[in-house]
């Protein structure tokens, strides 16, 4: 639209303005909300294969599973290939379970994947993050 007015913050996030109207589009940010590490890798196939391919910084995928008979605030992590890594801890799934279950954008980044050299024990840890508009 012509009376559009483009803005962008100091962080480099972009909001555009209609004269005419008030905010279409507002800045949009990326929200730390915590670290953990994955549950439950020790259930899923080929985990060890499927850790080796991870890197920092790598975005994994938060899926609300609603119906999971163990925990009805359940939330599976998925790999960029859609396979699963395992789940947010019990202990820290409630509020993002809640965010999920309202629309918010919710999703992890790698931050560290480390190999046992005494046992075959991986553990995946990761950031999560909100796309807040």
């Amino acid at each position: 639209m012509a009376d559009d007015i483009i803005k962008v913050n100091q962080w480099g996030k972009v909001a555009k303005l209609n004269t005419g109207g008030g905010l279409i589009m507002p800045f949009v940010q990326e929200l730390f909300l915590l670290e953990c590490e994955i549950a439950g890798t020790g259930f899923v196939k080929d985990i060890e294969g499927k850790a080796k391919a991870l890197t920092e910084g790598a975005v994994v995928s938060l899926i609300r599973e609603a119906d999971n008979k163990y925990d009805k605030l359940a939330i599976r992590i998925d790999n960029a290939s859609g396979e699963k890594l395992g789940y947010v801890p019990r202990k820290k799934n409630e509020i993002l379970a809640r965010l999920l279950d309202g629309g918010k954008m919710l999703y992890g980044k790698v931050a560290e994947v480390e190999f046992s050299e005494y046992s075959s024990w991986i553990t995946i840890t990761i950031k999560i993050y909100m796309k807040d508009l």
